[in-house]
C-alpha cells in the first residue's frame, strides 16, 4: 500500500463518510479523463472506425451514385450528432457528479480546519477542480475535432451527393480554424493534466486508498447504469 505513518496521520481524523466521498470523486474523475481520452484513440472508439471507413467509401468509391453517397454522407452526420450529444452529455454528468461532491467534501472538512490546516486535503480539492476544467476545455476541442468529421459530407450533401466540387477560400479557412481550436485546446489540456494529475492522484492515494482497490461500488455505479441506458 502507499501509506506511511507521516501520511496517515496527516489524514487521521478523516472519517469513513470523508473517505468514500472521495473515493466516489475519485471514481467519478476515472470515468469523465477515460471518456475525452478514449475519443482521440481510434483503435477503441468506434464512432471514430466508423467515420474513418465511411469515408474511405465516399471519397474513393468510385461506383457510387450521387444518391449513393448523399444517403452515405447524411448517415455520417446522424452518427456525429449522436456521438457528440453523447460527448456533452456524459462528460456533463460527471463534471456536476463531481463537482458537487467536491463542494460537500469541503463543507464536512470545514470543521477539521479550526484544529489543523490540511493543506494536502485542500490541494486535492483544488487540484481536482483544476482537472475538471481541463477537461472542459477537451471536450470544447472534441466538439471541434466533429465538426472537422462533418466538412466533407456537409459539403456533398449541399451538392447533392456530388463528388467534385472545389473548395471555396471561406471553407478552407473555417477548417483551419475548427483543426487549430482542437489541436490547441488538446494540447492545453493535456499539459494541466500532465502537470496536476501525478500530485493530485499521490495526494488521493494517500487519503483514500489505491484506487482499484475500491473501483466499484456506491453512487459511482449507479451513475455508470445511468449513462449506460
Amino acid at each position: 500500500m502507499f501509506w506511511n505513518k507521516k501520511q496517515n496521520n496527516d489524514y487521521a481524523d478523516l472519517d469513513s463518510a470523508m473517505i468514500e466521498l472521495g473515493r466516489e470523486i475519485e471514481r467519478g474523475l476515472l470515468l469523465l479523463t477515460a471518456t475525452v481520452e478514449q475519443h482521440w484513440i481510434v483503435e477503441e472508439n468506434d464512432y471514430a472506425k466508423a467515420v474513418r471507413s465511411m469515408m474511405d467509401v465516399i471519397l474513393k468509391d468510385k461506383t457510387l451514385t450521387d444518391a449513393d453517397r448523399l444517403e452515405k454522407a447524411k448517415q455520417l452526420l446522424d452518427w456525429s450528432r449522436v456521438y457528440r450529444t453523447f460527448i456533452d452529455k456524459s462528460t456533463s454528468t460527471y463534471g456536476d457528479f463531481i463537482l458537487a461532491r467536491l463542494s460537500q467534501f469541503e463543507e464536512m472538512l470545514e470543521p477539521l480546519l479550526k484544529t489543523k490546516p490540511h493543506d494536502k486535503v485542500k490541494e486535492w480539492i483544488s487540484l481536482s477542480r483544476d482537472l475538471c476544467k481541463a477537461c472542459v476545455g477537451e471536450v470544447i476541442a472534441i466538439d471541434a475535432h466533429i465538426d472537422t468529421d462533418e466538412f466533407i459530407p456537409t459539403m456533398i450533401i449541399r451538392q447533392n451527393g456530388a463528388p467534385d466540387r472545389e473548395i471555396t477560400e471561406e471553407e478552407k479557412n473555417n477548417f483551419a480554424h475548427k483543426v487549430g481550436i482542437y489541436g490547441s485546446k488538446r494540447q492545453l489540456a493535456y499539459e494541466v493534466k500532465k502537470k496536476i494529475e501525478p500530485v493530485r492522484s499521490n495526494i488521493a492515494e494517500g487519503m483514500f486508498g489505491k484506487l482499484n482497490d475500491y473501483m466499484k461500488g456506491g453512487s459511482y455505479s449507479r451513475l455508470v447504469n445511468t449513462m449506460k441506458k
